[in-house]
């Protein structure tokens, strides 16, 4: 019983569909025959060329009519309101009035204005604070992307740098340096010594990266987290060899013919005044350099190109003294197989252009 109900069921949405699949072709054939019977009667009237009371319609013609039928009846009604509003005295005075005010306060009047009508927003050319402000938001936004990127770039540089110190051995050259070095200075050579070496940054021009850690006199790293951070080349000691190439090892951050430019010896805070303001740092800088009295920097050139920079300091004062230090130190870092190491990384790092900022005009 239950299987008979479900066949009669199934016979009625058949004839159901059956019935509107008929309907909708029936409509579709009589569409189809008034869209023809259209196009035959427009043919019979173009080609026997029947009068039909129409003009030919084209955009030219459409065009026409609504500027003749809408736009003119409201531009001429716009102005029978103005005339009644505004008589033809006041509105030669007003405009004279604008030109006696120039063209600067029209500028401000007009870049006041704001309104809305039917949905649709005028706002008047921006005043210089407010384009100012919204130039300055664009930037920030596109210096903080910048500074994202720079921040993946350096993460990238440190990986990379890590990769040249082991390929071509920096770390036991520098070992070996910081060991030769300590050779000349002899005995007296304080606990505190250490050594370092910069290259050029990776990245930008003008800047210097410190490429390993402090290592000591016996040849062992005594730092951490100190590679890879970058410096101007204008920064301190480090800069004024790198520019210049002349080699500097001296026993006094503060010379003696400084120190006469220094009216008390004792105030710490005027101390790290002049230290800033000869040595090109920041306060900050200046507090922490001023514990290290004694320091030596040496470039080592390939090609007649700066390729990298031993750099070594203490506390102690005097810890380096003499020239005849100074040409001894230099002869053993020229001679090194530090200075052949970073001839080789330097030349493999050049491959890879670097972004100037600064540029001389």
């Amino acid at each position: 019983m239950l299987k008979n109900a479900g066949n009669s069921g199934d016979s009625g949405d058949k004839r159901s569909s059956v019935w509107i699949l008929w309907a909708n072709v029936c409509v579709a054939c009589v569409a189809a025959s008034i869209l023809s019977g259209i196009f035959f009667l427009s043919v019979i009237f173009v080609v026997l060329d029947v009068p039909h009371g129409f003009e030919s319609l084209s955009l030219r013609v459409l065009t026409r009519e609504i500027f003749e039928s809408v736009i003119v009846p409201f531009v001429v009604y716009l102005s029978e309101i103005v005339k009644s509003l505004f008589p033809w005295p006041i509105l030669v005075l007003s405009a004279l009035a604008l030109v006696a005010w120039g063209p600067d306060k029209l500028r401000e009047l007009i870049a006041a204005l704001r309104f809305e009508v039917a949905g649709v927003k005028f706002e008047g050319l921006a005043s210089a604070p407010e384009k100012f402000k919204k130039e300055f938001a664009d930037v920030q936004r596109i210096t903080a992307k910048t500074n994202d990127e720079l921040e993946q770039a350096y993460h990238a540089a440190s990986e990379y740098a890590q990769q040249l110190r082991a390929k071509h051995k920096i770390d036991l050259a520098v070992a070996r340096i910081s060991k030769a070095i300590y050779d000349c200075i002899g005995v007296d050579c304080p606990d505190d010594f250490r050594v370092t070496v910069y290259i050029p940054d990776l990245l930008f021009e003008d800047r210097l990266y410190q490429l390993t850690e402090y290592y000591n006199k016996e040849g062992h790293p005594i730092t951490e987290n100190r590679a890879g951070r970058v410096y101007s080349i204008r920064y301190g000691i480090i800069g004024r060899v790198w520019r210049s190439g002349v080699p500097e090892v001296e026993g006094r951050l503060i010379s003696e013919e400084d120190q006469n430019l220094i009216k008390d010896q004792n105030d710490i805070a005027e101390l790290e005044r002049f230290i800033a303001r000869r040595w090109g740092l920041t306060l900050e800088e200046a507090a922490k350099v001023r514990p290290y009295n004694s320091y030596g920097a040496i470039r080592i050139d390939g090609g007649g190109v700066p390729r990298g920079l031993v750099f070594f300091d203490s506390k102690k004062k005097d810890a380096f003294p003499g020239k005849d230090m100074r040409n001894r130190i230099d002869g053993v870092v020229q001679s090194s197989e530090l200075a052949g190491s970073l001839v080789e990384l330097t030349r493999e790092i050049n491959q890879f252009p670097r972004v100037q900022i600064y540029r001389g005009r």
